[in-house]
């Protein structure tokens, strides 16, 4: 494992800017450990917003519930958007599969918390709908 993780970690350097606050900050260990760390919490927060949550909808429960997933959401947002900029072309953002990957991952969580909540508000839907459909993205993601 750690061989494979060294192969890559160097292929995938060539991709970087090797100077700049973004690639600085992708190139770094502590942000490999913050964003493993955040992955953790926040599939933890997944399960307890499941198992703990009774609301019909993302913001009709108590308020810790969308602020969390709020949080989560900017996170994940920010930290793709660091990894995109440190890249030298954006095609080799095209060539990384685990920023693909993830990408994917946080459009599926811009939609799920924003997009639908937004829907479900300006809808006026009763929230047991959205709940069944919000439940089922944060199952996929």
């Amino acid at each position: 494992w750690k061989q494979a993780s060294i192969q890559t970690t160097s292929m995938e350097a060539d991709w970087y800017y090797r100077k700049g606050f973004c690639a600085g900050v992708v190139r770094s260990a502590w942000f490999d450990n913050v964003i493993l760390i955040a992955v953790v919490l926040n599939a933890a927060w997944i399960g307890i917003d499941l198992e703990v949550n009774e609301r019909k909808g993302l913001l009709k429960g108590p308020w810790i519930f969308p602020a969390t997933e709020f949080f989560f959401c900017l996170f994940f947002t920010g930290e793709i958007l660091i990894r995109l900029l440190a890249f030298r072309k954006m095609a080799f953002a095209l060539h990384d599969l685990w920023f693909i990957f993830d990408a994917v991952l946080v459009a599926i969580m811009i939609i799920d918390t924003l997009l639908l909540q937004a829907y479900q508000l300006w809808s006026g839907l009763d929230g047991e709908t959205g709940a069944r459909q919000a439940t089922l993205f944060r199952l996929i993601r």
